[in-house]
Protein backbone atom coordinates (compact mmCIF):
# COMPACT_ATOMS: atom_id res chain seq x y z
CA UNK A 1 0.00 0.00 0.00
CA UNK A 2 2.79 2.43 0.80
CA UNK A 3 4.32 1.88 -2.65
CA UNK A 4 0.97 2.26 -4.41
CA UNK A 5 0.35 5.54 -2.57
CA UNK A 6 3.96 6.64 -3.25
CA UNK A 7 4.56 7.22 0.46
CA UNK A 8 8.32 6.83 0.09
CA UNK A 9 9.16 7.79 3.68
CA UNK A 10 6.90 5.00 4.93
CA UNK A 11 8.35 2.51 2.42
CA UNK A 12 11.83 3.42 3.67
CA UNK A 13 10.83 3.06 7.36
CA UNK A 14 9.03 -0.26 6.79
CA UNK A 15 12.18 -1.84 5.42
CA UNK A 16 13.22 -0.20 2.18
CA UNK A 17 16.41 0.91 3.93
CA UNK A 18 17.23 -2.75 4.62
CA UNK A 19 16.62 -4.16 1.14
CA UNK A 20 18.41 -1.87 -1.27
CA UNK A 21 21.76 -2.60 -2.85
CA UNK A 22 23.94 -0.84 -5.38
CA UNK A 23 22.21 2.31 -6.64
CA UNK A 24 19.08 1.42 -4.61
CA UNK A 25 20.84 1.39 -1.21
CA UNK A 26 20.00 5.04 -0.51
CA UNK A 27 16.63 6.69 0.06
CA UNK A 28 16.92 8.61 -3.23
CA UNK A 29 17.97 5.45 -5.05
CA UNK A 30 14.90 3.63 -3.71
CA UNK A 31 12.61 6.48 -4.80
CA UNK A 32 14.22 6.51 -8.25
CA UNK A 33 13.87 2.73 -8.53
CA UNK A 34 10.14 2.91 -7.82
CA UNK A 35 9.71 6.04 -9.95
CA UNK A 36 7.82 4.29 -12.75
CA UNK A 37 5.66 2.11 -10.47
CA UNK A 38 2.01 3.16 -10.56
CA UNK A 39 0.86 0.53 -8.07
CA UNK A 40 1.64 -2.90 -6.66
CA UNK A 41 -0.80 -5.78 -6.28
CA UNK A 42 -0.11 -8.61 -3.83
CA UNK A 43 -0.93 -11.98 -5.41
CA UNK A 44 0.21 -14.47 -2.74
CA UNK A 45 1.30 -14.13 0.89
CA UNK A 46 2.54 -16.67 3.44
CA UNK A 47 3.97 -16.19 6.91
CA UNK A 48 5.91 -18.68 9.03
CA UNK A 49 7.36 -17.15 12.16
CA UNK A 50 9.31 -14.05 11.20
CA UNK A 51 9.57 -15.05 7.51
CA UNK A 52 7.05 -13.68 5.03
CA UNK A 53 7.04 -14.95 1.44
CA UNK A 54 4.83 -14.25 -1.51
CA UNK A 55 4.49 -12.62 -4.88
CA UNK A 56 3.20 -9.38 -6.32
CA UNK A 57 2.74 -7.52 -9.58
CA UNK A 58 4.16 -4.07 -10.16
CA UNK A 59 2.21 -1.98 -12.66
CA UNK A 60 4.46 0.53 -14.44
CA UNK A 61 3.52 3.91 -15.91
CA UNK A 62 4.42 2.70 -19.42
CA UNK A 63 1.88 -0.14 -19.23
CA UNK A 64 4.45 -2.82 -18.33
CA UNK A 65 3.45 -5.30 -15.64
CA UNK A 66 6.31 -6.93 -13.73
CA UNK A 67 5.93 -9.94 -11.47
CA UNK A 68 8.09 -10.58 -8.41
CA UNK A 69 8.57 -13.21 -5.73
CA UNK A 70 9.89 -12.17 -2.34
CA UNK A 71 11.06 -13.49 0.98
CA UNK A 72 11.42 -11.07 3.90
CA UNK A 73 12.34 -11.41 7.55
CA UNK A 74 10.11 -9.12 9.61
CA UNK A 75 10.79 -7.98 13.18
CA UNK A 76 8.68 -5.43 15.00
CA UNK A 77 6.68 -4.74 11.84
CA UNK A 78 9.80 -3.81 9.84
CA UNK A 79 11.50 -5.80 7.08
CA UNK A 80 15.02 -6.38 8.40
CA UNK A 81 16.35 -8.53 5.55
CA UNK A 82 15.23 -10.39 2.47
CA UNK A 83 15.09 -10.32 -1.28
CA UNK A 84 12.76 -9.98 -4.20
CA UNK A 85 13.35 -11.24 -7.72
CA UNK A 86 11.56 -10.60 -10.96
CA UNK A 87 9.75 -13.67 -12.26
CA UNK A 88 7.13 -12.35 -14.67
CA UNK A 89 8.17 -9.55 -16.97
CA UNK A 90 5.27 -8.66 -19.26
CA UNK A 91 5.37 -6.50 -22.34
CA UNK A 92 3.56 -3.17 -22.33
CA UNK A 93 -0.21 -3.24 -22.50
CA UNK A 94 -2.53 -0.29 -22.63
CA UNK A 95 -3.32 1.39 -19.33
CA UNK A 96 -7.03 0.63 -19.67
CA UNK A 97 -6.37 -3.06 -20.27
CA UNK A 98 -4.54 -3.68 -17.02
CA UNK A 99 -5.65 -0.85 -14.79
CA UNK A 100 -9.37 -1.18 -15.46
CA UNK A 101 -9.50 -4.96 -15.30
CA UNK A 102 -7.39 -5.23 -12.16
CA UNK A 103 -6.26 -8.72 -13.09
CA UNK A 104 -3.57 -9.63 -15.58
CA UNK A 105 -2.93 -13.05 -17.02
CA UNK A 106 0.32 -13.76 -18.84
CA UNK A 107 1.01 -16.44 -21.40
CA UNK A 108 4.18 -17.11 -23.39
CA UNK A 109 4.18 -15.73 -26.93
CA UNK A 110 6.83 -14.75 -29.44
CA UNK A 111 6.41 -11.42 -31.16
CA UNK A 112 8.72 -10.24 -33.97
CA UNK A 113 10.99 -7.27 -33.11
CA UNK A 114 10.69 -7.91 -29.36
CA UNK A 115 12.48 -10.37 -27.11
CA UNK A 116 10.57 -13.59 -26.40
CA UNK A 117 8.79 -13.76 -23.06
CA UNK A 118 5.37 -13.61 -21.44
CA UNK A 119 2.85 -11.18 -22.84
CA UNK A 120 0.17 -9.75 -20.60
CA UNK A 121 -3.46 -10.41 -21.28
CA UNK A 122 -6.23 -8.74 -19.34
CA UNK A 123 -8.98 -10.94 -17.95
Amino acid sequence: MAISSHDWELVWRLGGRNLGYGPYATYQGMVTGYGQTVRDSLTTLRAAGATVTGSFRAYQSDGTVRGYQFSYVVRGGVIVSGYQREVLPCWPVTVLAWYGAGLVRCRPVTVPARPAGPRCRSR
